[in-house]
């Protein structure tokens, strides 16, 4: 893999947005709901792969208890810097009923070959068209950043979200995922995530009401022969905040791959 020119990435970048806006518009908006997930910055060339991922809240407040989040995804990854994701998201309200919740296409770029620079970079960037009446739509903006430490590997998303389109509101939130994984071996490697959303960069959530997450969470993938496999993670994870975070919740991923 050879590293990203500026010119080749503000053009990577551009026909993310253009194309974006050709499968998303922007009519109605989405609700804000909690999406469990950590992302490398590396990208693997030729996959092909089928997602599912979701997480459960479990909290002694009927308001949280129940709650839950589901994203299903259609995963390419057409060059050695790019990929590219078509994902249907449902939510659960604590007190509610299993809606559609958002439609989204997400892009990640990788900065650089892994390992050539002394911290692995990429960019992801999401564009959501939110199903629900009377929400807005969302760009989402991650850093992520990722290295390897002996036998551990960090990974820190910094994220940014901001509301688009009708019923937009002006202001950008700030949330965060982060792991520190035990590359023990690829069917078995554990590790521990952390999330969180502090609210508005404006005006920052009390502290009580910020959500923040921490847990165990297993991860691997198996190899279906030469050319498939079959990645999982499932975790639990502590609620720090008694206002802001459920007491915990359950989460889970499954993902075929197959490489062309």
């Amino acid at each position: 893999m050879t590293s990203i020119t500026p010119a080749t990435f503000r053009t990577s970048i551009g026909a993310a947005a253009a194309v974006a806006a050709l499968f998303l518009g922007a009519h109605h908006a989405c609700a804000d709901t909690p999406d469990l997930k950590v992302y490398s910055p590396i990208v693997e060339p030729g996959e092909f792969a089928i997602e599912t991922r979701g997480n459960l809240a479990i909290d002694n407040n009927r308001d949280k208890d129940g709650a839950q989040n589901f994203h299903h995804e259609i995963e390419y990854t057409p060059t050695d810097f790019w990929h590219t994701a078509l994902i249907g998201e449902m939510v659960k309200d604590a007190d509610g009923s299993l809606k559609y919740n958002a439609t989204a296409w997400e892009n990640i770029i990788q900065f650089f070959p892994q390992g050539q620079q002394w911290l692995d970079l990429g960019l992801y960037v999401e564009f959501e068209s939110a199903k629900q009446h009377g929400a807005a739509d969302a760009v989402e903006w991650k850093l992520l950043a990722e290295k390897d430490v002996g036998p551990l590997t960090f990974t820190v998303n910094p994220i940014f979200e901001k509301e688009v389109g009708d019923n937009a509101s002006k202001t950008t939130e700030f949330k965060y995922a982060a792991r520190v994984r035990w590359r023990l071996m690829p069917e078995l490697e554990p590790a521990v995530e952390a999330y969180g959303d502090i609210g508005e960069i404006r005006r920052l959530d009390p502290p009580n009401e910020q959500r923040h997450q921490v847990g165990p969470v297993l991860l691997g993938k198996f190899q279906l022969g030469p050319t498939s496999a079959l990645r999982y993670e499932a975790g639990y994870l502590f609620g720090l905040t008694s206002g802001g975070s459920p007491d915990g919740a359950f989460k889970w991923l499954l993902e075929v791959e197959h490489y062309f």
